[in-house]
């Protein structure tokens, strides 16, 4: 059984409320997912915040067959990055269920939420302002 950690990095602030990047951590690799794609190593920073989710028995393997199924299906394509609606919480999230079998803590399922909700966040999203703004931001 190998750790699975959330880690938690602050982004800028584009509206009232904080945003942060969120990733998964576990067999020593990170994943992440931006406005470049899905990315897995090692980061180079510090995550603000590292919050345990449990263990999981699945091994680098499968998560790399699960993350090219996901890839080949359509999913979290570098060019479908939008900060409103399919993010690193978005990707965070999938794989802590897939690894888990549970959902995240609830206050970064609630973040999802509420960003979807903020007007500027929806806005900078639905113009695709996004990759300019955050896409090439990398925890990497």
């Amino acid at each position: 059984m190998a750790r699975v950690q959330l880690f938690v990095y602050p982004m800028s602030s584009a509206s009232s409320s904080i945003l942060y990047h969120l990733s998964i951590f576990v067999h020593g690799n990170e994943y992440s997912y931006g406005g470049g794609g899905i990315t897995t190593g090692r980061s180079s920073g510090n995550p603000a915040r590292s919050v345990d989710l449990g263990t999981t028995s699945k091994t680098k393997d499968e998560i790399a067959t699960f993350i090219s199924d996901l890839q080949r299906k359509g999913h979290f394509l570098a060019e479908n990055y939008n900060l409103a609606s399919q993010n690193c919480w978005c990707f965070a999230s999938k794989i802590c269920k897939f690894l888990t079998g549970k959902r995240l803590p609830e206050e970064y399922e609630n973040m999802k939420k509420s960003v979807k909700k903020d007007p500027v966040i929806g806005t900078i999203g639905s113009i695709g302002m996004v990759g300019k703004l955050f896409g090439n931001w990398s925890s990497n």
